[in-house]
């Protein structure tokens, strides 16, 4: 079940503009991964302790990296965007 959901706080957390440290769960990896976002690690607590630090020593640079990329892939994924999409493609043009 965890490989297949996708936590509406995976979105939420995006909105913030902040970077991500997320489990290796499939899909929320591939989200993080595909909008290079943040972090992904393994499920244990090892894992997220080596995340964190490791975001913790990551230069300014990356960090506004992630943090624009996180931003961008919220709004991507926003309700309002979605629906904008679908409208389109159901009228063939402009919402």
């Amino acid at each position: 079940y965890n490989d297949l959901a996708l936590p509406i706080k995976l979105f939420d957390y995006l909105s913030y503009g902040r970077p991500l440290v997320v489990t290796d769960c499939t899909e929320q990896a591939r989200i993080v991964r595909e909008a290079d976002a943040g972090i992904v690690v393994g499920d244990t607590v090892e894992a997220l302790s080596a995340g964190f630090a490791h975001l913790l020593q990551t230069d300014a640079d990356q960090i506004v990296a992630w943090s624009a990329h996180a931003a961008d892939a919220a709004r991507r994924s926003a309700w309002s965007t979605r629906a904008k999409q679908i409208v389109e493609i159901l009228t063939g043009g402009e919402a």
